[in-house]
């Protein structure tokens, strides 16, 4: 019926993949970054990969892998959901 309706459209067949695609992409700075810091910096030096300053307070890079990984980490949990149909399975239930 409606579900199969609404998941021919656009948003309902490509968006959920898009954002379980860029959800994984900015979740996996953090973990990235780790690699790269354990093998020596390789294309960078060690203290720009540093997750924290001297001073103990998260550098820039530090801050950008949090927030990515938050951000990724939200933005595939609601990919999933969409891609499960939840939103409209929760709303569409009758009491």
């Amino acid at each position: 019926g409606d579900t199969k309706r609404r998941a021919k459209t656009l948003i309902g067949k490509w968006v959920p993949g898009f954002m379980v695609t860029l959800g994984c992409a900015l979740a996996m700075v953090d973990p990235t970054r780790h690699v790269l810091l354990d093998h020596g910096g390789v294309f960078f030096q060690e203290r720009t990969l540093a997750m924290y300053k001297d001073d103990g307070d998260l550098s820039t890079i530090g801050k950008f892998s949090q927030m990515s990984t938050w951000i990724g980490l939200s933005i595939l949990f609601c990919g999933m959901l969409l891609f499960l149909d939840i939103p409209y399975k929760l709303f569409s239930i009758r009491i």
